[in-house]
């Protein structure tokens, strides 16, 4: 059996075809898809922390949709306990009725800021001050105990106590409190 000069080309030019078709397919094909795929991995790991966050949202986003009964339920209470119109109104006379018989001068109340609250939008925090220039020590913290057990929305952030200069037994009183008020776009 021996091939003859034509069948030994038509054989060198298959193998020839052969060869360039693997490396065809290998390099013009497999090589790229390989590429791709590797790239296509490394963006997969790159959105896994992504899709972990996204997911926590999701989470945190269905339970605040179930506790949102709840929430509206609570915001109605606080609401409900606001009163009516512009707190630098309100807020001072109730003050001063609290603290009336604590001692015989008036409460002075001073509005010093607001800001938004960061969880409920419909509110704002209110800082006041409230300087009580002389008082009894033990009339003024039963007043004091009144007015934190009776004001659920008001919170006392400092209390200073010092010696009225003209009256041994009584003290000047400078509290700092803040309250929860209706922010001005609510009705």
């Amino acid at each position: 059996m021996k091939l003859e000069k034509e069948e030994k080309q038509k054989i060198a030019i298959g193998v020839i075809l052969l060869v360039a078709l693997l490396y065809g397919y290998f390099a013009m094909l497999l090589g790229p898809l390989s590429l791709q795929q590797e790239s296509t991995k490394a963006k997969i790991v790159e959105l896994e922390p992504k899709l972990a966050s996204a997911k926590a949202t999701i989470k945190s986003a269905e339970t605040a949709e179930r506790n949102s009964p709840k929430a509206a339920t609570a915001l109605a209470q606080i609401s409900s306990l606001i009163p009516e119109g512009a707190p630098i109104a309100w807020f001072p006379p109730q003050v001063s009725e609290i603290f009336k018989d604590a001692g015989p001068e008036k409460a002075v109340t001073r509005n010093l800021a607001e800001a938004a609250d960061k969880d409920v939008p419909t509110v704002r925090i209110a800082s006041w001050s409230i300087d009580i220039p002389k008082v009894e020590f033990v009339s003024f913290a039963a007043a004091l105990a009144e007015f934190e057990n009776e004001e659920p929305l008001v919170q006392v952030t400092s209390v200073v106590l010092e010696p009225a200069r003209d009256d041994v037994q009584s003290q000047h009183v400078a509290l700092n409190v803040n309250s929860i008020i209706k922010t001005s776009a609510t009705p």
